[in-house]
């Protein structure tokens, strides 16, 4: 599992919560990063590219199922 601590450079992390993901994202939660929850991975990529924007280093995490969702979100960057 990751930690926080092993991708300390990230500031920012938005994607759709999973019960996997719980003990990473209440790592997120209980730290001074910002975190924003999206409703879908697709969602979440665009988040992830205007928190770049904005001049954050962004992080998105998925659920194996997510990468799938994130296609179209990636081919059209």
């Amino acid at each position: 599992m990751i930690k926080l601590e092993d991708i300390e450079d990230y500031t920012f992390f938005t994607g759709v919560p999973d019960s996997l993901l719980k003990p990473f994202i209440d790592e997120i939660l209980s730290s001074e990063h910002q975190h924003v929850v999206a409703t879908n991975e697709g969602q979440s990529i665009g988040i992830a590219v205007g928190a770049e924007l904005a001049g954050k280093k962004a992080c998105v995490y998925l659920q194996n199922s997510g990468i799938g969702n994130v296609i179209n979100a990636l081919t059209s960057l």
